[in-house]
């Protein structure tokens, strides 16, 4: 039997690392897999990423279709070819063992088809979280806990009542409270929920799962930081799921009502990063979780009361009028529609233009309330603060204005159907900031460190005339929204993308530096240097082309088909890991991850993509079969 280990990542890699290191130094099992899907594969850290998987012999899956934590890890479960699947978060730790054990669980319940878990470990490595209470904080379905024992053998669960004493629910009933004992007549301890652990024990009770060797039990949910199942019995999250939350509890109950249990296996305990300030995760849209939750409980046949309680009337997350927008139709939906929901802007997705706000108040308004950009904003803001010079080409909205605005670079021009708001043109600061109602289509070329474009209508005429006569003479960077939703296709016609692909083919020393498939897409391309990704050192690029020549010798030297090229050339052309070199004049594509020529090497040789026994270094593309 075969164990696979697989994990999304999203923005990680540190956390990767040592959660793939940790497998390999301490968790002996024979053949087991480990992969990676990669939520995030156009960052910075796609190279280091990669190469890390490479040297680990772990399989690595780029992966940006969907953001998120649901989707991601259904893929975990296509992508492997183990018999049980255990899927981790990507900054997980296993205790010492864990695995082997698990491999012989499964061999000794060989027809299991349940999903298993295992205790949390908090931070002190001594107190552990056997299991999620399904109760609803903190807009989330589930409440950490811990499961004990009577002396009957009766499980429950004990949480904070009123006034700090502890609440004894039934494990998996929590509906069902005790008041003073269990039904068999022990007497529970009456105290604060403040250290009760030592007081329940000394009244005799016992905790569940808080030893490695403790017995197998059933539980209400689990965090998902750790989870297993055979592969062929996973039974799968929502596919329309997206962002963060929703899934727990969700899946559990998915299970049983399938017939099967979910199950804390004692002995595969783990260890979860939970603090991580060097890392700056996708942003936890209230939205997405609703909407999740909307979609689960759908599939689970569970009412939506309970939902509208705790995020409309409790938190007030979100109006009535939002909520029925989001039941009107929860999977288009996948936004909330902004128009004319948030007082003083018709749907600006800024907030109220309150003269005592300052810039840095109304930024930070745009980036919290769910918008078509407001998951962009903080990176616009970055590259705003690294340039003297920007032009902002439609949008309709004023965040990217307040954006650019708050980053207070020397000289801001604004073209758009409507004119900068007042009240936002007098909060300019030391901003030369000036704003027209024309298109700069037709308009008078101009200089500019950032040309931002978010211009109607999304299509590759349009695109290609603002890339072609302004985006020439942009000095460092061309920002383009809406590089997902509309990058194929606008109305029919080709969309933003073909025009892109055609400006970096006919101007090659611009390159795409970043790309980000959420909230619409953004799309960010370079000019200089020193915001490409580094080629690898000399020895290290030797070495990379010649296993790849030796290779293409023995498989006969053949080409790459006209089509296959094309083909490979746009996915690179696309690529944030493509470098380019000049030489005695002549620009040559390269890819920063392995370091090979693309489509042609000094001295007329052939690049790399042109052999068709090639493989992409990142897996974009594979060997050409076809002859």
């Amino acid at each position: 039997m075969k164990l696979t280990v697989g994990m999304a990542h999203h923005n990680d890699f540190d956390g990767v690392y040592f959660s793939i290191q940790a497998l390999r130094l301490y968790q002996f099992v024979p053949d087991l897999e480990i992969v990676v899907v990669d939520n995030t594969p156009n960052n910075p850290q796609q190279a280091r990423l990669v190469n890390l998987c490479s040297k680990t012999g772990t399989k690595y899956v780029p992966f940006n279709d969907v953001v998120g934590t649901a989707v991601p890890r259904n893929r975990v479960f296509q992508e492997a070819t183990g018999d049980v699947v255990v899927c981790i978060d990507c900054h997980v730790m296993l205790i010492p063992d864990a695995l082997r054990r698990l491999h012989n669980w499964y061999a000794s319940n060989p027809d299991s088809k349940d999903l298993v878990t295992g205790p949390i470990i908090l931070d002190n490595l001594a107190a552990c979280h056997t299991h999620f209470d399904l109760q609803w904080r903190e807009e989330m379905w589930g409440t950490w806990a811990s499961a004990w024992n009577c002396k009957c053998g009766r499980r429950f669960t004990v949480q904070s009542g009123q006034e700090g004493l502890c609440e004894i629910h039934d494990l998996m009933q929590f509906d069902k409270v005790y008041d003073k004992k269990c039904d068999c007549g022990a007497k529970y301890p009456q105290t604060g929920h403040a250290g009760h652990e030592l007081v329940f024990l000394k009244a005799g009770f016992t905790q569940a799962g808080n030893s490695p060797n403790s017995p197998v039990f059933e539980i209400p949910a689990q965090g998902l930081g750790l989870f297993a199942c055979r592969r062929d019995a996973w039974l799968g999250f929502n596919p329309h799921m997206r962002g963060f939350g929703g899934e727990e509890g969700y899946i559990h109950e998915k299970y049983r009502q399938a017939g099967q249990k979910c199950l804390s296996l004692p002995f595969l305990g783990w260890v979860h990063r939970f603090g991580n300030s060097a890392v700056n995760p996708r942003q936890a849209l209230t939205w997405d979780k609703i909407r999740n939750y909307v979609l689960g409980f759908t599939e689970i046949g569970r009412p939506f009361d309970e939902i509208y309680q705790h995020f409309v009337e409790e938190r007030k997350k979100i109006t009535n009028e939002q909520w029925n927008y989001l039941l009107a139709d929860p999977i288009g939906h996948f936004m909330p529609e902004t128009t004319g929901t948030v007082a003083g802007c018709g749907g600006c997705g800024v907030g109220k233009l309150d003269s005592a706000m300052t810039l840095g108040q109304l930024f930070a308004n745009a980036c919290s309330i769910p918008s078509a950009i407001n998951e962009h904003l903080p990176k616009l803001h970055e590259l705003a603060l690294q340039v003297d010079s920007i032009i902002e080409v439609g949008g309709g909205r004023m965040q990217t204005t307040v954006a650019f605005l708050d980053a207070q670079p020397k000289l801001l021009r604004v073209f758009d159907a409507s004119a900068v708001p007042m009240d936002l043109v007098s909060r300019k600061g030391k901003t030369d900031l000036k704003s027209y109602t024309n298109t700069l289509e037709t308009g008078k070329p101009e200089e500019c460190d950032l040309l931002f474009i978010d211009d109607e209508p999304h299509n590759a005429p349009h695109v290609w005339e603002l890339l072609n006569r302004h985006g020439v003479l942009a000095k460092r960077w061309i920002v383009l929204h809406d590089t997902t939703i509309f990058g194929e296709v606008f109305n029919g016609q080709p969309g933003i993308m073909p025009a892109v692909r055609r400006f970096v083919t006919e101007y090659p020393t611009w390159t795409v530096i970043y790309h980000s498939p959420q909230n619409h897409g953004l799309t960010v391309l370079g000019c200089q240097d020193r915001d490409r990704p580094p080629l690898p050192s000399l020895p290290k690029m030797a070495w990379n082309y010649g296993k790849a020549l030796v290779k293409h010798k023995l498989a006969g030297s053949k080409l790459c088909s006209e089509e296959g090229i094309k083909e490979r050339m746009a996915h690179c052309s696309m690529c944030q890991m493509r470098s380019i070199e000049t030489l005695d004049g002549v620009i040559y594509d390269r890819c920063s991850v392995c370091g090979c020529y693309l489509n042609e090497a000094p001295d007329n040789k052939e690049g790399k993509l042109l052999w068709a026994d090639s493989i992409c270094p990142i897996a974009i593309w594979t060997e050409e079969t076809k002859q």
